[in-house]
């Protein structure tokens, strides 16, 4: 069983494997992945259940081998180690390879106060975003898993909302609820922007994975546990 990203489709790839075999019908692994593709479209990366290149929808899937994962991860993290090594450079213009080591471009960047002060916002916001997203998204986890009520599945389906629709989509929404005023009858308010709104919005994309985690967690509990504590 996930959580996370893909946690709804390796649980389905998971029951589709589990069945399988259970009631012992001898489905290959291509019959499955056939299956899987009308669930959704990365449910057969899951049933693969290693390493693969997704084409199409994700429905053909071919393996991948170490190397060719190995250089994928270089593509993406050499640049990154290349700018890093850069930034301790002696030199004033770009070269290769470095002439020497300083770290006074860091302390030339500390010094400047645009960079330091992003650096601290981004700190805060980080921080409270993460400490909002802990709360919301463990109490919302114990809620709709250990509670059964009406409208818990649109509550649950409202949650992993931000994560599923593209992040452009979210931002415009979240633009145009920070900028209008809202009228709830009794008063109006307007959200604004500023310090709260960007731990709004960050705290929104990441409450997702809060309760996806802890949903994943609480599922595999015994419920045995729950109430031997009671005696406690």
């Amino acid at each position: 069983m996930g959580a996370g990203l893909g946690g709804g489709s390796s649980d389905a790839a998971t029951v589709l494997l589990a069945l399988n075999r259970l009631w012992e019908l001898g489905l290959s692994r291509e019959a499955l992945i056939d299956m899987a593709a009308e669930l959704g479209a990365d449910v057969p990366f899951f049933v693969f259940g290693r390493t693969a290149l997704a084409r199409g929808i994700g429905e053909r899937l071919g393996p991948m081998s170490m190397p060719t994962t190995w250089l994928a991860l270089a593509f993406l993290y050499v640049p990154l180690a290349v700018v890093a090594i850069l930034s301790f450079n002696t030199s004033t213009s770009l070269s290769w390879p470095p002439r020497g080591f300083t770290t006074d471009w860091w302390s030339k960047a500390w010094e400047a106060e645009g960079p330091r002060e992003a650096f601290v916002t981004s700190v805060k916001v980080a921080l409270a975003a993460t400490a909002v997203a802990l709360v919301l998204g463990t109490l919302a986890a114990f809620a709709l898993q250990r509670y059964k009520f009406f409208g818990r599945y649109s509550i649950s389906f409202l949650l992993i909302l931000p994560i599923a629709l593209p992040g452009i989509v979210t931002a415009v929404a979240l633009q145009n609820t920070f900028s209008r005023r809202i009228d709830v009858g009794v008063f109006d308010f307007q959200v604004g922007f500023g310090f709260h709104s960007l731990v709004i919005a960050h705290a929104t994309f990441c409450v997702v994975l809060a309760y996806n985690n802890v949903v994943a967690r609480l599922r595999r509990m015994s419920p045995n546990l729950l109430e031997a504590s009671a005696d406690l």
